[in-house]
């Protein structure tokens, strides 16, 4: 079967992807740091695999990656980075730290 773990996929694009794909018979992985709306996009899903994390954290990820991958017998057929943070300013305003968290 085919799979797709999607960061961000609490709302918005992330959401209405991880809708279409699954509606398509994909097995669906959702990531996002929204807890509350993930869980019930998860149970809208089927009980589609969720995990709650700040994609900001790479060890975080390797593990949610990790975990994913193994419930799928170590395959991973589409990865769909979503997860985005939006700062909104003059380009030399931002600080470094903030544009490397929008990168």
């Amino acid at each position: 079967m085919n799979n797709i773990l999607i960061t961000g996929a609490a709302s918005g694009i992330g959401a209405a992807t991880a809708r279409v794909f699954h509606q398509r018979g994909w097995r669906v992985g959702l990531l996002d740091i929204n807890e509350a709306a993930l869980t019930e996009l998860a149970a809208e899903l089927g009980g589609a695999w969720q995990r709650t994390l700040d994609v900001s954290d790479a060890e975080a990820v390797a593990v949610a990656l990790a975990e994913f991958t193994e419930s799928e017998k170590g395959r991973l057929r589409l990865l769909f980075n979503c997860a985005g943070i939006l700062r909104v300013g003059r380009f030399e305003e931002i600080s470094l730290a903030e544009h490397a968290l929008i990168m």
